[in-house]
């Protein structure tokens, strides 16, 4: 669509299983696709801005080491409401166990009502071994640091420990209060083999006011607020995580500096269910391992449909274009302030709001996204920039949205209720609060195709793009089923198709289409039609629909413009002679098809029988929407 306000008809959750082949070109596995040779590289500006922040951590010993010497460690053996303390560096009283030095301690027993307050040196390293241990504190953090330089949590294998604290205390209102079941005012640091359960009734689960890395151990986390943060930065190497939060599973919140308010995930395993986001930082956000189950707010089953005369969308209720009240509460899966990176990991999202989310730049090299959203699957304020990965979208209302995007290389299979691949600018009243991204109409924008292997099904526009749309390789299998104001390949700017192979499905109009390689049209193409071109005997391109199509066009090397071709469809062979672009609306020169009509995609298509493109398949526990994809 040209304007993101247009009436349009409701989409029906389908996806576009296709076999196609093109002669010359190498694979890509697990496709269903033949591709052209890949191109790679992201847009010079998101390189620029992704030097700027933290997308790498170093871990130290102390973050990874969770070896301690029983000899040297004090030891504390809780009963109750008393302690027998062995050892220096640490004393019990009035329910308090102060320690008030650097070195180690091992903790077990169950202190019923009580604290452990790190009162060491503020450049002083105090190792915590939570050996077997259950600690609660029903008026403040059971475990405090307000000043040491660092706190090593060490999770000793085999072990079963438990932190709760009360549902309501009193605190310093200062920005520095302790305000979660472990609170510590530097850094922290989790490791080891053993399980930790905590319990934040008062607000947070773990929160470190400097960074917080995890390297080991089974974290489950329930907290009324976020389960884990550290407010410049978290880091988690390995583990494994439940985290149930009434606020954001992961959080690093400090604005004050790019280089910190990141978060890094290297690896580990995650079952994250957030009322909020699921992780969220504040500049940058990096995933390079791992693999992570996210579900946000309600999932996608619970958003708001986004109205007729503004959004159609998924789920129950309704959100107007026309109200002055605008949703307030962020349930984004993946979310940062400034940069967002999927270098690798195998991720999973049922999100009610959007799924992958910045107010900067996103960039894709690697990895497996599966995602269900109320709202757009990738979004992003400025650059969307896909170098590789794989990126299966089954529910959203857009898949991919951003100011300008590249695409060099990746295998995507995009289902879209509006416009899968989009690039218009705007952004969430620019302070990202609220659930819906009002986007602009026609400006400086760009969507620039030179590889991968990309097919979808959309309700709106296939490729839209509110400046230029400029498609030079890789592979492209665009269907829309929706309105006449709408086009598969659509631009306010003009449309270049100088390279690769595209399969354009649906209307039968395009936007702007300026220089194009030869392409053939057809119209009236039926479900199971097995359609090929060739000339003089050699195949150039051939693909199958699995359903019917009103129009369809083939850009493919080998497609000279003035010469025919044989089009064979449904066991007819038609003479066509190929087009070119022209430079305006809509074909110059198109060769007829079949039967010569020109009508839409009908209402209420039945999806395919296979599921998804490819040999992708859902992850176990992902739920596809209702009425099958």
């Amino acid at each position: 669509m040209r304007t993101k306000h247009n009436t349009r008809l409701p989409a029906t959750a389908l996806m576009l299983i296709m076999a196609l082949t093109l002669t010359g070109c190498s694979g890509v596995a697990g496709t269903g696709v033949t591709v052209l040779p890949e191109s790679t590289g992201q847009s010079p500006a998101a390189s620029a801005a992704a030097a700027a922040f933290t997308a790498s951590y170093a871990y130290s010993d102390d973050d990874m080491n969770a070896e301690w010497d029983k000899e040297q460690a004090a030891s504390v053996m809780f009963g109750g409401d008393s302690a027998e303390v062995t050892g220096s560096g640490a004393a019990f009283a009035d329910g308090t166990l102060t320690i008030g030095q650097a070195g180690t301690y091992a903790l077990t027993g169950t202190l019923s009502d009580g604290q452990v307050l790190i009162d060491a040196g503020k450049d002083d390293t105090v190792r915590l071994v939570l050996n077997g241990v259950f600690l609660n504190n029903s008026s403040g953090p059971a475990i405090y640091a307000p000043q040491s330089e660092k706190v090593v949590l060490i999770l000793e294998d085999g072990t079963e420990n438990t932190v709760t604290d009360g549902a309501s205390y009193t605190a310093a209102n200062d920005g520095n209060e302790p305000d979660a079941a472990i609170f510590v005012q530097d850094d922290l640091s989790v490791t080891g083999g053993g399980t930790l359960t905590v319990t934040g009734n008062h607000a947070h689960g773990i929160r470190a006011q400097d960074i917080l890395t995890v390297t080991g151990g089974t974290l489950n986390i329930t907290a009324a607020g976020d389960a884990l943060r550290g407010r410049d930065g978290v880091a988690i190497k390995d583990g494994s995580f439940v985290l149930n939060a009434g606020g954001d599973g992961i959080q690093s919140n400090n604005a004050d500096d790019d280089t910190q308010g990141f978060v890094v995930i290297d690896g580990g395993v995650y079952s994250i269910k957030p009322a909020n986001d699921g992780i969220q930082a504040e500049s940058s956000l990096t995933v390079t391992g791992g693999t992570l189950q996210i579900t946000t707010g309600g999932g996608s089953a619970n958003a708001p449909v986004q109205a007729d005369n503004f959004r159609g969308g998924f789920g129950g209720g309704q959100w107007n274009a026309a109200d002055t009240t605008e949703e307030t509460v962020s349930m984004k899966a993946l979310k940062s302030g400034k940069q967002l990176t999927i270098a690798g990991g195998d991720i999973t999202i049922d999100a009610e709001d959007d799924a992958v989310h910045s107010n900067g730049n996103i960039t894709v090299t690697a990895g497996s996204l599966f995602i269900q959203t109320g709202d757009d699957a990738i979004h992003t304020d400025t650059d969307l920039t896909i170098s590789g990965g794989a990126i299966t979208v089954t529910r959203s209302y857009e898949a991919l949205e951003g100011s300008n995007i590249y695409i060099t290389g990746g295998d995507m299979d995009l289902l879209a209720d509006d416009d899968a691949i989009n690039a218009a600018g705007g952004s969430s009243n620019g302070t990202d609060a609220g659930r819906f991204d009002v986007f602009s109409g026609g400006g400086d924008y760009t969507i620039d195709i030179s590889g991968g292997a990309i097919q979808f099904f959309s309700g709106g526009d296939g490729v839209d793009s509110n400046g230029n749309l400029n498609i030079s390789g890789g592979t492209l299998i665009a269907v829309i089923n929706s309105s006449a104001d709408n086009s598969a390949l659509d631009s306010d700017g003009v449309t270049t198709v100088t390279g690769g192979l595209v399969i354009a499905g649906g209307t039968g109009t395009f936007g702007n289409l300026g220089s194009s390689q030869g392409y053939v049209y057809l119209t009236d193409v039926a479900a199971g039609d097995e359609i090929t071109v060739s000339s003089g005997g050699e195949i150039l391109a051939s693909y199958t629909a699995d359903r019917s199509l009103s129009s369809l066009t083939i850009f493919a090397p080998g497609i000279v413009s003035g010469q025919s071709y044989d089009v064979s469809a449904g066991g007819q062979v038609t003479q066509v002679t190929a087009g070119t672009g022209g430079g305006g609306m809509g074909f110059g020169g198109m060769g007829g098809g079949r039967g010569g009509r020109n009508e839409h995609l009908p209402d209420g298509m039945t999806p395919p029988g296979g599921g998804f493109g490819g040999d992708r398949q859902p992850p176990d526990g992902f739920t596809p929407p209702a009425g099958g994809i």
